[in-house]
């Protein structure tokens, strides 16, 4: 899975109000207790980390102003500069974060981390009057390593989704596996049409998935994460194993158990009717799309496609039943 890290808060104290750790030393020591990891960047330059770093960490950046005084200045008695924070995993995605200077008051800004290996990490102080100066150890950038999580599978991929009117069996007929990654999409057709609707993927974790295993779902806490466009947090629900598939544990959840459509009949005539989600009118006029993100989890390591964040699904429906929705 390619290197991603999600962007949780990106903000610290502007000097308006409450300080930014560095700002004064009674806050240059601030401690952290609620489980979040610290990397601490000193205004004596020194680097400190509170403990490992796993996949799936929160991670605190505690970086004290003094620490590279270079570009400065204020304007109607406020900082006129910022110190961004810049970072990616395993020479991936380059995301941003404002870590010091004139930015919104939040306490500190924190990143998660979701996949093993190479954290990199680097600073850029630079001011309203173009001045730009950069902390990245004389180049090199500063490294931190991302362990595995603990109690971690040892793989888990192969994450495919079946929509099908047809079967093989008492399964689904592998030519219409379609991967993941490609997206999913359920609409009016796949809703009245599919025998089969259901996302599966693979987890093997050794003397644990390689053998017949009455007390799996013990030892694998399997999750599904997911929300529709718009809201703040993701929903979870457990997910149930399918069967095995040589060593590995496949695991399957049901399309029709996220679709939003599925209870709607006849028109909606009330506003008070329509989902709290955004929809959308297709581009041929005739369906509602609502757009839709999730990823699986395994005794809390993350399993999303390659590249991207989330996996991303479509559902749809006639947009004669939801006009009201859309009309403005």
């Amino acid at each position: 899975m390619r290197a991603y890290l999600l962007l949780l808060a990106a903000h610290m104290a502007c000097g308006c109000g409450a300080q930014h750790a560095g700002d004064g030393d009674d806050q240059s020591q601030a401690t952290v207790t609620d489980g979040a990891v610290t990397l601490h960047f000193g205004a004596d330059y020194s680097v400190t980390q509170s403990g490992p770093i796993y996949a799936g960490s929160t991670l605190r950046v505690i970086y004290d102003s003094g620490r590279m005084p270079t570009c400065r200045g204020e304007q109607y008695g406020q900082p006129a500069w910022q110190v961004t924070g810049l970072y990616r995993v395993n020479g991936g995605q380059t995301l941003e974060f404002l870590a010091a200077g004139y930015v919104p008051a939040e306490p500190y800004p924190e990143i998660v981390v979701h996949e093993v290996g190479d954290l990199e990490l680097w600073f850029r102080n630079d001011n309203r009057w173009g001045c730009e100066a950069w902390d990245s150890d004389f180049g090199k950038n500063f490294h931190f390593e991302i362990k595995p999580s603990p109690g971690a599978p040892s793989w888990m991929g192969n994450a495919f989704s079946v929509i099908s009117r047809e079967t093989c069996g008492e399964s689904f007929c592998d030519q219409d596996r379609v991967p993941l990654d490609n997206g999913l999409r359920f609409g009016t057709w796949e809703r009245e049409r599919a025998t089969i609707a259901a996302v599966f993927f693979e987890v093997y974790k050794q003397g644990a998935t390689d053998r017949d295993n009455p007390d799996l779902w013990k030892q694998l806490d399997v999750q599904l994460h997911s929300r529709f466009d718009g809201a703040a947090t993701f929903e979870s629900r457990y997910i149930d194993i399918d069967q095995r598939v040589g060593d590995n544990a496949r695991y399957a959840f049901g399309v029709r158990d996220l679709d939003p459509f599925a209870a709607t009949g006849s028109a909606l005539t009330d506003k008070k009717q329509c989902p709290s989600f955004p929809l959308r009118v297709s581009s041929d006029g005739q369906y509602v799309e609502a757009d839709f993100e999730f990823y699986m989890t395994v005794n809390g390591a993350e399993l999303r496609p390659s590249g991207q964040p989330v996996y991303r699904g479509v559902f749809a429906d006639y947009l004669s039943k939801y006009q009201v929705c859309v009309t403005l």
